[in-house]
Formats: C-alpha cells, sequence, structure tokens
C-alpha cells in the first residue's frame, strides 16, 4: 500500500481535527478571506469529540479556552493551518484573475473548503467560479459529499457546482486516468494543491504521483505542498513534534516521508523530479503571514518541525 491511510474504510480523523483548528481560528481573527465554513464540516461521524468540542467553544467565543486547548493537543498547529490554507488560496485567486480557465486540483482534499469559498467570492464579483477538482480516498470523499448535502442550507451561496469530486488511491498509477473521466483538460495551466498528504505515502509513492502531476500540467502550472523534517522524525522532542506525531500513530495516520532542514535538499529532489522550487515557507514565515494578514499576534511560534513549499512543473 502506497499510504497508511488506504485501509481505512471511514474518512481520517486528522481532517476534522484540522477543520476544527481552521474553525478556531476564524472564530479568533474574524479574517473572512480564511476558512470561514470550516466550523459547519466538523459534523461527520470520524470527527473526535475533541474536535466537536473545539468547535462548539469556538461558537460560544470562548477564544482564550481554544487557544489552550489547540496549545494542549496540537502545539502550533493553528499558525501551520492559518499559512497551509492562505498560501495555496492566494496561488489560486492570483492564477484565476490571470486566467479564468486554470484549473484548481486538491490532492488529499479531505474537508478543504477552497472551491465552495473562492468560488463564492468569484460569482459575488460576476467571475467564473473556477473549476475545482477535488481528490480523495473513497472513504473520505464520500463523507465530504454527505457533508456538503447536509449543510447546504448554511453555505450562504457557496455551493459546489464547479467542484467535481474524485475518488482516487494516491501512488496506485489511477490518478492521471480519474482526473481525465472527470474532465480534466491538460492543455491548461493548472494549480495542484497537495496539503498534509504526502507525510503518509512512500518515497516512490510521491514520485510517481508527481510524474502524473508533471505528465498532466501545461506550461505555467504551480504546485504547493507541505511536508514534515526528516530531523523532527529522528529527533521529535527538540522539535517539538513528539505530542503532534504520537496523536497521528495513535489514529493508525503514520507518517515517515519529509526532507532535510534547509532548501537544498527539498530543492534538489524536486529538480531531480523535473519540478522547479519556487519558495518555501519556514514555521517563522508562517507566523509572519499569519500576523500580516489577520492583523494580529500570532498565538504560537508555529511548527519548527514543517515547512511549506510552491514549486513550478
Amino acid at each position: 500500500m502506497s499510504s497508511t491511510l488506504v485501509a481505512q474504510q471511514k474518512a481520517s480523523r486528522t481532517a476534522y481535527d484540522c477543520a476544527a483548528v481552521r474553525a478556531a481560528v476564524y472564530a479568533w481573527t474574524g479574517c473572512r478571506s480564511f476558512d470561514y465554513l470550516a466550523a459547519h464540516f466538523v459534523r461527520g461521524s470520524s470527527a473526535s469529540l475533541r474536535a466537536r468540542l473545539g468547535v462548539a467553544l469556538s461558537g460560544l467565543g470562548a477564544t482564550a479556552l481554544t487557544k489552550f486547548l489547540v496549545s494542549r493537543t496540537s502545539p502550533g498547529s493553528d499558525v501551520l493551518l492559518f499559512a497551509r490554507q492562505a498560501v495555496p488560496d492566494d496561488m489560486v485567486r492570483e492564477a484565476l484573475r490571470a486566467n479564468a480557465e486554470t484549473q484548481i486540483v486538491i490532492l488529499g482534499a479531505g474537508l478543504d473548503t477552497s472551491g465552495l469559498r473562492i468560488g463564492a467570492e468569484r460569482r459575488k464579483s460576476g467571475e467564473v467560479p473556477g473549476n475545482f477538482f477535488e481528490v480523495d480516498l473513497p472513504a473520505t470523499l464520500s463523507e465530504k459529499q454527505r457533508l456538503v448535502r447536509r449543510i447546504a442550507p448554511v453555505l450562504a451561496g457557496a455551493v459546489s457546482d464547479n467542484i467535481r469530486y474524485i475518488p482516487c488511491t494516491f501512488g496506485e498509477n489511477e490518478l492521471n486516468a480519474a482526473l481525465l473521466s472527470a474532465g480534466f483538460d491538460r492543455s491548461k495551466p493548472s494549480i495542484w494543491i497537495w496539503s498534509g498528504v504526502i507525510h503518509y505515502l512512500t518515497d516512490a509513492a510521491v514520485r510517481l504521483t508527481l510524474a502524473e502531476l508533471k505528465s498532466m500540467s501545461s506550461p505555467g502550472s504551480q504546485l504547493f505542498f507541505d511536508f514534515i523534517l526528516l530531523e523532527a522524525y529522528e529527533k521529535p522532542t527538540d522539535y517539538g513534534f513528539s505530542k503532534t506525531k504520537s496523536r497521528f500513530d495513535s489514529f493508525g495516520e503514520v507518517m515517515s516521508f519529509g526532507f532535510r532542514k534547509g532548501e537544498d535538499h527539498v530543492r534538489e529532489w524536486l529538480t531531480s523530479q523535473g519540478l522547479r522550487f519556487v519558495r518555501s515557507y519556514t514555521h517563522l514565515d508562517m507566523v509572519a503571514l499569519y500576523e500580516q494578514k489577520t492583523a494580529a499576534p500570532a498565538p504560537s511560534h508555529g511548527t519548527p518541525w514543517a515547512n511549506l513549499c510552491v514549486a513550478s512543473l
């Protein structure tokens, strides 16, 4: 198997935990360009009690308490998840402004709401909403679609007719066929968003998937992904990674893939796969981004164990 998640017959618990943190961050900041829909999605059967409680408390305005809970359960995830959503969201907005036919492919979509939110933004300004393709494991995607249908009345115009849902197993050489059968057009530029996924894949599966992305990408296409530092796997305590890794392991969502600290390793690895490194974001960059966009002090120092990366294909 290419991923420890493939064996699971239910949606990823981590997807719900991440949505709960995004909901909390939106409640703290009111940053409208951020994920204002996240709270509505923490209602599926796979959501943990902790995630449900966090969303309930956020809705009641318990800012201090929710900040404490996040800091205790997933230290730094507030800043990481803000940046991990904000960076690709901005990439998508910019790409659609430049070319409305740009295709947005979200690999391992989980409970991502960017297709709903950005589509609604563009409709409001009289523009086409953009074509979004959400790709994930069948169980997670099925639960996501049920949630979208269930909460449709509260989505405030954020409808999903611009989103195509594509069940797929990463690394099994099926992504290409699945996207093409859903109407993906190789001749159009694409933004590929790969958040919170590659940690769970083997090196071979990551290489295979990138080869597929490259073969399907026209000039001007870009890739966003996040990764865990190999040093953090080796010395989790030094990087503040012990608690987070232990929680994910307990879910059966075991992580192992990553890159070395700094830009050299990821740059060289991407070059070897025929991609061009554009830039990366350390936890300090993510803190600065949070404070710039929210005009508020960051609630934590972020995650020294994780980086974000942008590459061109």
